[in-house]
């Protein structure tokens, strides 16, 4: 049976370095979990440290700290105690977590961390909230926030100078109103930085610089969201982008889900087989007949891994797009679901045991006796 060649096009062209996604359960362990040995060890260590283990049990028959309690302490200036409680609201799950809207408590626990004057501390906890924002609006606060932190010194932001011989001040981002300020800022260098990013995506034909132009776009939508409250300007820009990116990489998928759906019935094609036996008459040897599936050759397995390897670039790449363009991100989500499924499919096929014939019997079926002649 011949099976189609995945076209070698520029879509493939993934050199972007993101995140791997997980493409089923089971296929990616989790190297992190503890063996029950190891779980056992550290509950015996907890058992000789005596008052340490009564003293964790005390700590967890404590009443939940509300938020009104965090945002006291943290306007005392006591961030410590604050960030103490965060961690253990943050920690909680279930019916014991509902009290919380987890989005405000890691808000409240970048805010700790400004106070404390720990800027990486503060602008993870900032990328953090913004995952867990539930509008666009809060999200690109956060963002706007995690890119003006990461582009200050001594959380001390200092625009560009604008006119020759002006010298800018630099703007406080620990306080949370000059922030704004520092937004507006870093809106106007990132405007002149992108441009030519921009310009350079428009006239390309592969996937690579049009994504990290959208996603170049995509903070500067979120910092202009930060400081006007509209994208009007960065979705003009947007526009043109999205809807190139959309074609190639929703063609790279559908091109991997033929390649992964030709390999697979190649895979499963039932061939006849002779297989030599004794005679039980002691008349010489004799072929039985029987039937196997074809399998995956090398070729095979190279496309399949290879896939599996675009898919972990490709999915995540377009859930960023689509959690950072807004309305024009949306079909990213679907890409991203289609490029899973795929990818899903993939990891089936190459780990499919092709050994029995297809009946879901295991071994050689013999249902008919040929005698050599």
């Amino acid at each position: 049976m011949l099976r189609r060649t995945l076209p070698v096009s520029a879509a493939f062209a993934f050199s972007l370095s993101v995140s791997a996604f997980a493409l089923a359960q089971g296929v990616m362990p989790d190297n992190n979990s503890k063996t029950p040995t190891a779980r056992g060890a550290s509950r015996a260590g907890a058992s000789k440290a005596g008052a340490p283990a009564a003293g964790a049990a005390k700590t967890s028959n404590e009443p939940a700290p509300t938020v009104e309690e965090i945002k006291q302490l943290i306007a005392d200036g006591k961030q410590r105690e604050a960030l103490q409680k965060l961690s253990r609201a943050l920690a909680l799950r279930g019916d014991s977590a509902a009290q919380y809207d987890r989005h405000e408590l890691l808000r409240l626990k970048a805010e700790s961390h400004l106070g404390l004057k720990d800027a990486p501390a503060a602008s993870s906890a900032f990328a953090m909230a913004a995952k867990e924002a539930k509008d666009d609006a809060a999200r690109a606060e956060d963002k706007a926030s995690e890119l003006v932190i990461k582009r200050s010194k001594n959380l001390q932001f200092t625009p560009k100078a604008g006119k020759k011989g002006e010298k800018a001040e630099p703007i406080d981002v620990v306080d949370p109103e000059k922030r704004k300020a520092a937004f507006a800022a870093l809106l106007e260098e990132e405007k002149v930085t992108v441009a030519p990013v921009l310009k350079a995506a428009k006239g390309s034909k592969t996937l690579p610089p049009i994504v990290e132009a959208l996603k170049q776009s995509g903070d500067l939508r979120m910092l202009e969201l930060a400081a006007t409250g509209a994208d009007t300007e960065t979705a003009k820009e947007i526009e043109g982008l999205a809807g190139g990116a959309q074609k190639l990489m929703d063609n790279a998928v559908q091109d991997m889900a033929s390649l992964v759906k030709d390999i697979e019935a190649s895979a499963n094609d039932v061939q006849p087989v002779a297989v030599p036996a004794r005679s039980p008459g002691g008349r010489g040897p004799i072929m039985y007949q029987s039937a196997k599936r074809r399998g995956l050759t090398t070729r095979d397995t190279q496309d399949l891994k290879r896939t599996i390897g675009d898919l972990k670039k490709l999915v995540p790449m377009a859930r960023d797009l689509a959690a950072s363009l807004g309305e024009q991100g949306k079909p990213f989500e679907k890409i991203a679901d289609d490029g899973e499924a795929v990818g899903n499919q993939a990891q089936k096929v190459l780990t499919t045991d092709y050994t029995d014939n297809g009946s879901g019997n295991q071994g050689l079926q013999r249902p008919t006796e040929i005698r050599r002649r």
